[in-house]
């Protein structure tokens, strides 16, 4: 298989593919190997990884995420267009808390 496994999100095991033959078919799992935790059937192995890989976010890091934004849009003081010290770093802190939406999915 040539898909890329995210870690476990529960206990950041190594995650593998694993097949069984379910009625005359074979079918695509992935499980972790330290806790069991794994996905069910795919026709697939790309299909068993992309379910893998999608993550649902706990709601702590959802209000984590929210709580920053609203900060950090309540410590602008310029607006959007400035380009002082303290807004480059807001707009990094910016990027930074886009790039972890992106990573779990978008809050």
């Amino acid at each position: 298989m040539s898909s890329e496994l995210k870690a476990c999100e529960h206990c950041r095991g190594v995650a593998k593919y694993e097949t069984d033959l379910r009625n005359a078919r074979v079918m695509f799992y992935v499980r972790c190997d330290a806790c069991g935790v794994g996905t069910m059937g795919y026709k697939t192995g790309p299909e068993a990884a992309a379910a893998w890989n999608r993550r649902s976010p706990s709601p702590a890091v959802l209000a984590l995420v929210e709580a920053c934004k609203t900060t950090l849009r309540a410590w602008m003081p310029c607006g959007d267009q400035c380009e002082c010290s303290s807004c480059e770093q807001r707009a990094a802190i910016d990027d930074a808390l886009a790039a972890v939406e992106r990573e779990i999915g978008g809050a």
